[in-house]
Formats: C-alpha cells, structure tokens, sequence
C-alpha cells in the first residue's frame, strides 16, 4: 500500500463552496482522500488524525472489494472544512471511480456508511446543493437517512489499530477507536491533542491545547496555563535554550515560557 501525502493551498470557487485552504491528500491502492482545512485555523492533528483514518477507510474498501460486494475501483473522498462551505453533500460514480464530495468532519463510521452505500444494487447518485434546495437541513437529514438504512458490517478492526502517529522520548500521539490520544509509554495522558505537536525544552516538554499548554518535567505537570480564548489553529512556536515563544497567526511572539523561572508571560498585556 502506497501513501503520499501532498500539501497544497488550494483556493476555489464553486456553486457549493468558495474555500481558502489548506488541502492535505492521503493517496493509496483504493482510495484518493483530500481533507481540505480552513487556512488561517490549520490544525496538524486534525491532519494526523484523518491519515489514520484515511488508511483504515482504504483497508475497509479493499475488503470489500476482496469480498464482491463492491467493483474493483477507487474512491475519491473530499472533505471541507465546514467553516468555509456551506452544507452540502455530492454522492456519484464516474469512470474513474466513486465520488464523495461533503462539508463537515466527518468521522470514521460516517466515511464507512458513505462508502458501504455503494455496496447496495438501488443506490443512486445524490447531489445535494443548499444553493438549489428549499429546505437545507431536510435535504440533507434525507441522504443521511438513506444512507443509515444499510447495515455496517462490523468495523471495530478497523478502529482497533493502535496507529502511531508521532513519538518523541517515550511521548507519543496514536489513533485508536477513531479517536486520537498522548501517551507516556502505555499510559494514556489527560492532554487534547486539540492544538500544535508537543516541543522540548531541555528536560521539559510543552503539551498544547486549544485552550492551554502544559509543562512536563519527568512525570509531572509542574506548570499549567490558561490562554484567555480558545485558540482553533496551530500556534507558532518557536524554542530557545532558555524560553519557549508563542503566537498565533504572528511572527511576533504573544506569549512567553521562560524555563528558569518555571512561567508564563503574556507580552499581549506588556505591551498595553
């Protein structure tokens, strides 16, 4: 099996979505994923998460098409950014394969439904664009219904993988039952990966969150900060023998962790 992921900022404008984003495609034997995140709220977990999940959702067509139940094609599956489109879903076969063309982040068991449809002798295209529809929300409860009739097979091995995705000095980021978790070894830690990869500094590590960042030393959390919003995207981060810069959306740092005086300093306010 085959993987190649590309990044590209990808701008477009359609009937159903005038984007700005930054598109990751996950390329495989069966199946061309393309997750499209909102630029200025890019999240790299976001992405690690759907290249495990992407690569489940291959293996699951490829035992299909072992199977019979479906013919020997590939997949093409978009995925927006729901912030940037309006709610809108696209089900069609082509001659290069089947097309899945949806707003919103879909999770594993939702893909597997979208794709297990196919499997079905009375399936028909669907192209629901809330542009051309009177009531949006009912057009779109309709296809999910349609959809939701047919019988998943069990997709519990596909969600048992245990996937590495990142690992540094015993830390790691892995996928398992559709959701992703930091670990310390085999123990599960209490930190989201809602935000920017963990950073090192010296014998210290960094945990990010959308709303707060950890600082480890050995086993424990010797110091916590609470930024005064949620923050969607990635933070710019930059690290220095003694202290750790912090921004979004900026060159200029925002927020500053010294490693000698174990703290936080908000140049935000410093500069009120």
């Amino acid at each position: 099996m085959r993987l190649c992921i590309l990044i590209l900022l990808l701008t477009s404008f359609t009937s159903a979505k005038g984007t700005e984003c930054i598109t990751i495609e996950f390329k495989y034997d069966h199946l061309h994923f393309n997750l499209c995140q909102n630029y200025y709220d890019y999240n790299e977990t976001v992405t690690l998460l759907y290249e495990a999940r992407s690569r489940q959702l291959n293996n699951f067509i490829n035992d299909l098409i072992k199977t019979g139940k479906l013919k020997d094609k590939k997949f093409f599956i978009d995925v927006y950014d729901p912030k940037l489109t309006w709610d809108y879903i696209f089900i069609t076969q082509s001659k290069q394969g089947y097309n899945i063309d949806c707003s919103g982040f879909l999770d594993f068991k939702e893909l597997a439904e979208f794709v297990y449809y196919f499997t079905q002798p009375d399936w028909s295209s669907f192209v629901y664009d809330p542009s051309k529809v009177k009531n949006r929300h009912n057009t779109r409860m309709k296809l999910l219904s349609i959809v939701e009739r047919y019988s998943l097979p069990d997709i519990k091995p596909y969600l048992s993988s245990d996937s590495l995705l990142w690992e540094s000095d015993g830390f790691s980021l892995k996928y398992n039952e559709d959701r992703i978790s930091y670990y310390r070894d085999e123990e599960l830690l209490p930190f989201k990966p809602t935000s920017s990869l963990p950073v090192k500094i010296q014998d210290r590590y960094l945990f990010f969150q959308d709303d707060s960042v950890f600082v480890l030393k050995g086993r424990s959390v010797i110091k916590t900060f609470r930024f005064p919003e949620e923050n969607r995207g990635d933070c710019n981060v930059k690290v220095y023998r003694k202290w750790v810069n912090i921004s979004w959306h900026s060159d200029e740092p925002q927020y500053t962790y010294s490693y000698d005086k174990n703290k936080f300093f908000n140049l935000l306010k410093a500069k009120e």
